[in-house]
């Protein structure tokens, strides 16, 4: 339920926005999320998983309420964070990446040391929390309509993602450098953006970071480029691995994930008919096939869990 706040929404101030809503600075300690129309129904979401991720001990920025801005657009009224998201952060410092990559990894690790252990119910839980296993193989069938794709391969990448173990980790979902806050001297890391938060296997909550830092439509030189940025997602993934006890290869964790990779790729292409009939369809399905048949009879590890 949308509730309205008193607060002041006359003096607003913008300082920045995404794909489901703009930030804007009330006063000096307060800031007005206010989300666009086509995201609407996501606002008492994002405040509700927030509220959630702050119960559990997830820093994230402290929530004041739902309110409506005078356009009638639903908003979350909530702390200023002191600093920037982590993209342009590390833009500024570069200097420090090691050092913000590696606070990254601890909580990463941090929200998944935390445990769903309420009722599992199958599609209404994977409806409310965003399951990602869920996500793949509802939509994995769908695929198989996809130009120069075989059925038996189709059935191939189902039976993988299916042999991820069930988990019950509390997921960001959505975690990269845009959806990290910064403190001005760099010393503390603050999550927002928990529209898309759940639980599940930890594997899954890599895959944002493992996407922006291994672009599948990269070309050369955009891979010359991003050498840096993979070197960090490896000293990500070796500090989360560590740091949560994982008895998993790193080589395995990095082929699971690009197999998640190709095949997220393939799910996204069915809702897009020019790119469909590109010939990306197999150019996918075979590096996902690849990262599938790299793994001990393509199934995943009993450690992603």
């Amino acid at each position: 339920m949308i509730k309205h706040t008193d607060t002041d929404q006359t003096s607003r101030t913008w300082l920045g926005g995404g794909q489901s809503a703009d930030v804007y600075l009330l006063g000096n300690d307060r800031v007005l999320k206010v989300f666009k129309p086509l995201y609407y129904g996501n606002a008492d979401i994002d405040f509700r998983k927030t509220r959630m991720a702050e119960e559990l001990g997830v820093p994230v920025p402290k929530l004041y309420g739902l309110t409506v801005t005078e356009e009638g657009a639903p908003a979350i009224e909530m702390e200023r964070v002191r600093g920037m998201n982590m993209r342009k952060f590390l833009g500024r410092h570069p200097e420090r990446y090691p050092q913000i990559i590696y606070k990254l990894a601890l909580l990463s690790s941090r929200l998944h040391s935390f445990w769903y252990d309420g009722p599992w119910q199958d599609e209404i839980f994977a409806e409310q929390y965003m399951d990602a296993k869920f996500f793949f193989t509802s939509r994995i069938p769908g695929i198989a309509r996809l130009q120069g794709l075989f059925l038996e391969e189709v059935e191939e990448m189902l039976r993988f993602v299916e042999s991820i173990p069930e988990s019950r980790c509390f997921l960001h979902g959505d975690l990269d450098p845009t959806n990290v806050m910064v403190s001005e001297d760099g010393k503390e890391l603050v999550a927002v953006d928990f529209e898309d938060s759940g639980f599940g296997s930890w594997i899954f909550d890599l895959r944002r970071m493992h996407r922006m830092y291994y672009e599948p439509n990269a070309g050369r030189s955009e891979w010359i480029k991003s050498v840096v940025k993979r070197l960090g997602f490896r000293f990500y993934l070796h500090t989360v691995l560590r740091t949560e006890k994982r008895s998993i290869r790193f080589a395995d964790a990095m082929h699971v994930l690009g197999a998640l990779c190709y095949i997220n790729e393939l799910i996204r292409i069915v809702s897009d008919p020019a790119e469909a009939g590109s010939g990306m369809a197999r150019k996918y399905a075979d590096r996902a096939l690849k990262y599938i048949h790299s793994l001990p009879d393509g199934i995943c590890p009993s450690d992603m869990g």
